[in-house]
């Protein structure tokens, strides 16, 4: 979703019988408001604003940025199987 928004959204629609067409300006405002980085255009919900933090640049891969080699080490191995299924590459060579 967060990836690429638009193609999230015509995918929903498509799944549950939307004709996109109809709402293409409503989708296409909606998937400009849902990006990896901040826009102009971007509206944070009040319920995650708690959890925002100034220091991060995107969303899509902010482990990276919070997570030092010994917590990965530990938190690896949890979410691995999870992670493979819903198409995330974790640096499992890296940390070795």
């Amino acid at each position: 979703m967060i990836r690429d928004p638009y193609m999230f959204t015509q995918n929903i629609c498509s799944g549950i019988g939307v004709d996109r067409r109809k709402i293409a300006s409503e989708l296409s405002a909606w998937s400009l408001r849902v990006q990896d980085t901040n826009n102009e255009k971007f509206v944070e919900a009040k319920t995650s604003r708690n959890y925002s933090r100034p220091d991060h640049n995107k969303r899509i891969g902010r482990w990276k940025e919070n997570l030092c080699h010994d917590d990965l080490l530990q938190v690896i191995p949890i979410v691995m199987n999870a992670a493979g299924l819903f198409g995330y590459e974790l640096p499992v060579k890296n940390l070795i």
